[in-house]
C-alpha cells in the first residue's frame, strides 16, 4: 500500500495545483518566463507560499518597475544572479533576502546524497517546500519537492519516491506533481533517477534549499 503525503500550501484543481493561501496556480513552465530553472523553482515556492503575485511574475524583466519598490528591488536582483545561467543556493538566498528576508526562511543543505535526501524529507515533514538540485551527466537542474512517496505502512514503510514540482515538464491536472525523483539510491556515480512525462535521468543530489514562512 503507498501512502502519499503532500506539503499543506498546495491544493489540486483540474487546473492543476493551486496555492491555499490565494488560490493561485503555482506551476511554471520553464519557458513562459526568461531565464533559469532555479528562478522558476524560486518563483513556484513564491506563489505557493502566498508572497508572490502570479501576474507579477510575468513583470519581472520589465525595466519599467520602480526600483525602489519591492517588486522592482526583486526584479534586480533575480536579474543580477546568474538569471540565463543557472543559480545556486546562495544566489536564490540573495535574491530572497532583497524582498523577503522578514517574511520568509531559508535553509540551505551542502552535503553528501545521503545528507541531502534526509534535510529533504525532514523539511517535507515539516510542512516545508524545498528547492532540489540534481546533477546528470553534462548538466543540472532545479525541481521543487513537494511531497513523499512511501510503500508500507507504519514501522515498515519505505521511502520510494520525492514528488516534484519540475519546471521542466507540462502543468500536472488533478495531482500536486509532474515528476518524480526516486529515493531509493542504486550503485553508479548517478544513484537516483529523475523523470516527468518528457524525460528520464540518472542523477546525483547537489544541494538542497528549504523554505518557511
Amino acid at each position: 500500500m503507498h501512502q502519499i503525503s503532500v506539503i499543506s500550501c498546495l491544493d489540486v484543481t483540474s487546473d492543476g495545483p493551486i496555492s491555499n493561501y490565494t488560490n493561485q496556480q503555482v506551476h511554471l513552465r520553464q519557458g513562459e518566463l526568461d531565464g533559469a530553472c532555479g528562478h522558476y523553482s524560486m518563483m513556484m515556492i513564491l506563489i505557493m507560499l502566498g508572497l508572490q503575485n502570479r501576474d507579477d511574475a510575468w513583470q519581472l524583466l520589465s525595466y519599467d518597475q520602480d526600483l525602489r519598490s519591492k517588486l522592482g528591488k526583486f526584479a534586480k536582483s533575480i536579474k543580477t544572479e546568474n538569471f540565463f545561467s543557472g543559480t545556486r543556493p546562495d544566489d536564490i538566498k540573495n535574491i530572497i533576502n532583497t524582498a523577503f528576508k522578514n517574511e520568509l526562511e531559508t535553509e540551505v543543505c551542502y552535503g553528501s546524497g545521503v545528507e541531502i535526501r534526509s534535510f529533504v524529507i525532514d523539511s517535507l515533514n515539516e510542512d516545508k517546500p524545498v528547492m532540489l538540485g540534481v546533477e546528470f551527466q553534462g548538466g543540472a537542474h532545479w525541481v521543487v519537492a513537494v511531497g513523499l512517496d512511501y510503500n508500507g505502512e507504519d514501522d515498515d514503510k519505505e521511502l520510494l519516491r520525492f514528488l516534484v514540482l519540475d519546471p521542466a515538464g507540462n502543468k500536472p491536472t488533478f495531482s500536486a506533481w509532474n515528476g518524480v525523483v526516486t529515493a531509493q539510491s542504486k550503485a553508479g556515480p548517478y544513484p537516483y533517477n529523475w523523470y516527468n512525462e518528457n524525460q528520464e535521468t540518472n542523477v546525483k543530489f547537489i544541494y538542497a534549499l528549504s523554505f518557511a514562512r
